[in-house]
């Protein structure tokens, strides 16, 4: 299943759907998220009964440095009712190192460490386009469950009471060029003209 601008990695059917909706998705906002020096990103939700996968809303700071994607359990991550949240994805769209609303420092072209925590604490795949038009996948660190009430809870200390420490998987960069430049006007395209005869 080849798949716009390279090959996918994921290694299901699910996982290659996933894959090619955030390239489509990032590719289509990239490019605007880098001339307007604005982060933006959204959530992707997998609709239960067929599979397909959604968008929530295209989200924005209003500042390079930072983006509110909707990431709330309270509210199923802005995903509709029937569908559940999978993944997350975002753009990193300056070089310039500085610090957010959040107090960290950006302008790295990988994910941050708030951006990890954030997969890590959702359970949600993670997928950035960043500046340098790489591709990136982070795939969240499984954290342990036990029933309460017959409702799956997240355990963030061991049984003597100890947090655990946390830790994060590494980033694949995914082997698809995402694109950088805003497309040309028709004005703008350069037109050869023939030699008069």
């Amino acid at each position: 299943m080849a798949a716009p601008g390279g090959q996918p990695k994921g290694s299901t059917a699910n996982d290659m759907a996933l894959e090619n909706k955030a390239f489509e998705l990032l590719s289509a906002i990239l490019p605007g998220s880098i001339f307007t020096r604005t982060e933006m990103g959204a959530v992707i939700c997998r609709n239960r009964a067929t599979g397909a996968l959604i968008t929530t809303d295209l989200r924005t700071s209003g500042e390079g440095l930072a983006v509110d994607v909707g990431l709330d359990p309270r509210t199923n991550h802005g995903c509709p009712s029937g569908t559940d949240a999978v993944a997350y994805y975002h753009t990193h769209p300056i070089k310039e190192v500085g610090k957010g609303s959040d107090g960290e420092m950006h302008g790295d072209p990988d994910f941050s460490t708030k951006d990890k925590q954030l997969a890590n604490e959702h359970q949600l795949v993670a997928f950035l386009g960043s500046f340098d038009g790489l591709f990136r996948r982070y795939r969240p660190v499984a954290i342990p469950t036990t029933l309460v009430n017959g409702k799956p809870v997240q355990m963030l200390s061991d049984a003597e009471g100890r947090l655990l420490p946390e830790t994060f998987n590494p980033t694949d960069i995914l082997n698809r060029k995402l694109p950088t430049q805003m497309p040309r006007a028709p004005s703008q395209q350069r037109v050869k003209v023939a030699p008069p005869r």
